[in-house]
């Protein structure tokens, strides 16, 4: 993929590029297959399942660093990262509450009722509070936003304050590493102050691939004889990297990059729970059981349609007990064609179809366009806006 992506961008003649494209496009449709595995760590990062990793985690804080673990969620979009990032920290926050004895406000979402969990559709879904944030282009804060714009970090951290206590939002900047390394200290040192540090950083300061992301911290570690301090990642983009432990002053050079939607850098957030009443508490609600044991059959009735079958059938009937959002006529084309058969035919209609869009694409504009067109689907995964 690199060397014909390579030749494609080289070449001057309109004529030449229009070669190249559609065995580019045929190219990259095997190279996504292969590099669909996560991806290595950076070459001054120590992966999580190494045995340095390993030991970097027993030395650190155990009990926080477990529990933020539990809970880490994978986002379910590539533009979903703050939020999946929000999700972790905030259900971590609420388990480390509720092992002390204080009661948090959890909200419930219907695919797990009467289970109350943070879930990356409840963060956002049906909070006026979310509805006021202020965004970069003046449009309601929900997930169709976060769908397509993601989140720069004044607009993350303003919906967490939906959910917890944000004790402090820093947009990095050169030489302020000391209050980055201050604040890990409280969150991940001997002596845990319930704070958790959340962080929005550029992947290139880290040779990731990829641009602006969020993603939340497990542990901090600081070498007693060398002093060389590291920080544990958990990447919620968990289908492209796996947890790696950073030197602490390269992740914060990496905050320390700038969102060209917002115009400031990006940076880090320390979040402690909020406390609530006493009689909200965290895990099964006291409501009514007679209104859950009807949305339950209304559930399983749902389930036993045929068009439950397909998956987004299936999440319909969970999703408060609705009917399947399937039509019959996609249910009997799915049911005629088997998958191998779908996946062959729909492979090859899409190298056909994108092999012909790609050439006339290279005619209309020229290489010019077309490289700048590609620089951008480069970055087109979990970026907080800024795409290059």
């Amino acid at each position: 993929f690199s060397l014909v992506m390579a030749l494609a961008m080289s070449v001057r003649s309109r004529r030449a590029c229009q070669m190249f494209f559609p065995l580019l496009f045929l190219c990259s449709s095997f190279c996504v297959s292969v590099s669909s595995l996560p991806l290595s760590p950076s070459s001054s990062g120590i992966a999580l399942n190494s045995t340095l990793g390993h030991t970097l985690l027993i030395s650190s804080s155990v009990v926080t660093t477990t529990t933020v673990m539990n809970h880490f969620d994978t986002q379910v979009t590539q533009s979903f990262c703050s939020v999946a990032t929000s999700a972790t920290i905030l259900n971590a926050l609420a388990a480390n509450a509720a092992s002390q004895g204080r009661a948090v406000a959890v909200p419930v979402d219907p695919v797990y009722s009467p289970y109350r969990y943070y879930t990356q559709r409840n963060i956002l879904e049906d909070i006026p509070c979310v509805a006021t944030v202020k965004t970069h282009n003046g449009a309601e804060l929900d997930a169709q936003f976060i769908a397509l714009h993601g989140a720069t970090l004044d607009e993350w951290s303003q919906y967490l304050k939906c959910h917890a206590d944000v004790v402090q939002k820093h947009h990095a900047r050169s030489g302020g590493v000391g209050e980055f390394r201050a604040a890990l200290e409280r969150a991940y040192g001997a002596q845990p102050s319930g704070e958790l540090v959340a962080v929005n950083f550029d992947r290139k300061g880290v040779e990731e691939f990829g641009g602006g992301h969020m993603s939340p911290l497990a542990a901090y570690h600081k070498d007693a004889e060398s002093g060389d301090e590291h920080v544990l990642l958990l990447d919620v983009s968990r289908y492209k990297y796996p947890p790696v432990w950073l030197p602490v002053e390269e992740l914060y050079d990496a905050m320390a990059t700038l969102d060209s939607t917002s115009g400031l850098n990006r940076g880090f957030v320390v979040v402690s729970a909020r406390a609530e009443g006493s009689d909200v508490a965290v895990g099964i609600t006291t409501e009514a059981s007679t209104t859950k044991a009807t949305e339950l059959k209304a559930q399983y009735a749902c389930l036993e349609k045929k068009e439950a079958a397909r998956w987004d059938g299936m999440l319909a009937c969970l999703d408060g007990g609705g009917t399947a959002i399937m039509s019959s006529s996609q249910t009997s084309r799915s049911a005629a064609m088997s998958p191998t058969s779908a996946g062959v035919l729909g492979g090859f209609f899409g190298f056909v179809v994108g092999g012909a869009l790609a050439y006339t694409y290279a005619s209309l504009v020229g290489r010019r366009r077309v490289s700048r067109a590609f620089a951008a689907l480069q970055y087109a995964g979990d970026v907080d806006v800024d795409i290059p």
